[in-house]
């Protein structure tokens, strides 16, 4: 309705401050990240964020319209701001999960070749199974899907082509960031938060704003608990200044 208007800008009113670091059920301490672009908003709603519709952007993006993700039980906040050139500012703006997904090991009868991929992105599609990434190796594809019941038929389908196997319960954890693939000290020190948890699969995709791995879907919000932790450590609290003596204060528990 916004882009049909060509309205100014378009706002959305939820129950939580604006697009948050991490979600806030997992992490308490999470921060609103005050603007983004449309690319990294739409991003990280493709990969797990949960308070924009991936297909929610797409028509404020092609008229160029504002978007403003705001608290109806705070409506004095300011929310966060998606617009087309806007930055976090930070080197890391998020962390997210996607659970319910399945890694698909497929090795092809013959080569790997434009015919076999067109081969597996259509049986994909027919069934209605979305492919979120895609790496391939000598002589194997690996594909990250969202788990479905429809794997079996997919296998039998290509199965003149290919052996098709997978395993389900799985979560894709993602670590979100501008040019953060150039920035090898940033998967330095997510590996590290996590390297006890069974990262089985690192995740390359086409964006440089995004680092993910593959976790046990049980180990899914440990890990982003985790990562938000080591990119967005809790913010003390500054001294007060009672007259001319600095007193800081700790809170416990």
């Amino acid at each position: 309705m916004g882009a049909a208007l060509r309205a100014l800008r378009v706002e959305i009113w939820t129950d939580i401050d604006g697009v948050m670091t991490a979600d806030p059920k997992l992490c308490p301490e999470a921060r609103v990240i005050r603007k983004m672009s449309f690319e990294e908003a739409a991003e990280l709603a493709h990969f797990g964020a949960k308070v924009l519709h991936p297909g929610t952007l797409a028509p404020a993006m092609r008229e160029n319209i504002p978007v403003l993700v705001l608290n109806s039980r705070r409506p004095e906040g300011a929310g966060t701001e998606i617009a087309a050139r806007a930055k976090s500012g930070n080197t890391i703006c998020a962390i997210t999960t996607k659970k319910q997904v399945a890694v698909v090991e497929v090795e092809p009868v013959q080569a790997i070749d434009s015919e076999l991929l067109g081969a597996l992105f259509a049986a994909f599609d027919h069934h209605a199974c979305p492919v979120h990434l895609l790496g391939t190796s000598l002589g194997r594809v690996s594909l990250i899907v969202s788990a479905s019941s429809a794997l079996p038929k997919i296998a039998a389908e290509l199965e003149s082509v290919a052996d098709v196997r997978w395993e389900n319960h799985r979560a894709l954890v993602c670590v979100f960031g501008e040019n953060i693939r150039r920035q090898p000290e940033v998967a330095s020190r997510a590996f590290a938060a996590v390297a006890d948890l069974d990262v089985r699969v690192a995740c390359q995709g086409a964006s440089d704003r995004i680092i993910s791995f593959l976790v046990d879907e049980s180990k899914a919000e440990e890990s982003v608990r985790r990562l938000h932790s080591t990119f967005f450590p809790p913010q003390r609290e500054p001294a007060r200044d009672w007259g001319s003596t600095s007193v800081a204060f700790c809170q416990a528990g």
